[in-house]
Protein backbone atom coordinates (compact mmCIF):
# COMPACT_ATOMS: atom_id res chain seq x y z
CA UNK A 1 0.00 0.00 0.00
CA UNK A 2 1.18 3.25 -0.75
CA UNK A 3 2.04 5.55 2.38
CA UNK A 4 2.26 9.34 3.16
CA UNK A 5 3.25 11.63 5.29
CA UNK A 6 2.14 14.93 6.62
CA UNK A 7 3.90 17.46 8.89
CA UNK A 8 1.44 19.22 11.14
CA UNK A 9 3.01 21.45 13.75
CA UNK A 10 6.56 20.08 13.04
CA UNK A 11 5.70 16.22 13.71
CA UNK A 12 5.53 13.87 10.96
CA UNK A 13 2.55 11.62 10.65
CA UNK A 14 2.47 8.40 8.65
CA UNK A 15 -0.85 7.79 6.14
CA UNK A 16 -1.92 4.26 4.59
CA UNK A 17 -3.93 5.68 1.47
CA UNK A 18 -6.66 3.34 -0.13
CA UNK A 19 -8.99 3.71 -2.95
CA UNK A 20 -13.24 3.55 -2.18
CA UNK A 21 -15.59 2.89 -4.93
CA UNK A 22 -17.91 5.38 -4.46
CA UNK A 23 -21.53 3.30 -5.36
CA UNK A 24 -23.90 6.78 -5.49
CA UNK A 25 -20.92 8.75 -7.56
CA UNK A 26 -19.98 6.09 -9.17
CA UNK A 27 -16.20 7.03 -9.44
CA UNK A 28 -13.30 6.16 -6.80
CA UNK A 29 -12.62 8.00 -3.46
CA UNK A 30 -9.51 7.86 -1.40
CA UNK A 31 -9.50 7.08 2.12
CA UNK A 32 -6.41 8.01 4.39
CA UNK A 33 -5.82 5.88 7.81
CA UNK A 34 -3.40 7.03 10.22
CA UNK A 35 -0.97 4.36 10.96
CA UNK A 36 1.81 6.36 12.99
CA UNK A 37 4.54 9.20 13.42
CA UNK A 38 7.94 9.60 12.15
CA UNK A 39 9.83 10.08 15.54
CA UNK A 40 13.93 11.22 14.22
CA UNK A 41 13.79 9.20 11.23
CA UNK A 42 12.49 6.21 12.87
CA UNK A 43 8.69 5.14 12.27
CA UNK A 44 6.50 4.58 16.16
CA UNK A 45 3.16 2.72 15.21
CA UNK A 46 0.25 3.77 17.40
CA UNK A 47 -1.52 1.11 19.02
CA UNK A 48 -4.00 0.25 16.47
CA UNK A 49 -1.97 -0.29 13.50
CA UNK A 50 0.57 -2.36 15.53
CA UNK A 51 -2.03 -4.49 17.02
CA UNK A 52 -3.70 -5.54 13.18
CA UNK A 53 -0.07 -5.87 12.14
CA UNK A 54 -0.34 -8.22 15.40
CA UNK A 55 -3.30 -9.95 14.63
CA UNK A 56 -2.46 -10.53 10.39
CA UNK A 57 0.86 -11.91 11.53
CA UNK A 58 -0.30 -14.45 13.93
CA UNK A 59 -3.22 -15.43 10.90
CA UNK A 60 -0.34 -16.08 8.73
CA UNK A 61 1.41 -18.47 10.68
CA UNK A 62 -1.73 -20.48 11.59
CA UNK A 63 -2.31 -20.74 7.93
CA UNK A 64 1.16 -22.04 6.43
CA UNK A 65 2.38 -24.26 9.68
CA UNK A 66 5.11 -25.64 6.92
CA UNK A 67 6.69 -28.81 6.93
CA UNK A 68 6.01 -31.92 9.83
CA UNK A 69 9.02 -33.79 10.01
CA UNK A 70 8.74 -37.50 10.05
CA UNK A 71 9.13 -39.17 13.23
CA UNK A 72 8.99 -42.93 12.08
CA UNK A 73 9.84 -44.57 8.68
CA UNK A 74 9.10 -47.94 7.86
CA UNK A 75 9.22 -50.02 4.60
CA UNK A 76 7.85 -53.63 4.56
CA UNK A 77 7.72 -56.27 1.64
CA UNK A 78 5.01 -58.80 1.75
CA UNK A 79 5.32 -59.53 -2.60
CA UNK A 80 2.66 -60.42 -4.49
CA UNK A 81 0.82 -62.87 -2.55
CA UNK A 82 -0.07 -60.91 0.35
CA UNK A 83 -1.23 -57.87 -2.08
CA UNK A 84 -3.64 -60.88 -3.67
CA UNK A 85 -4.96 -61.69 -0.19
CA UNK A 86 -5.83 -58.54 0.73
CA UNK A 87 -7.76 -57.53 -2.61
CA UNK A 88 -9.61 -60.97 -2.39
Amino acid sequence: MPRGTQIINGTEYVYDYVAIWDKDKKQPKHKRNYIGKMADGVFVPNKKYKLQMELEAEQKKLKTPGPVPVTESKRLFYGTTYLFDAIG
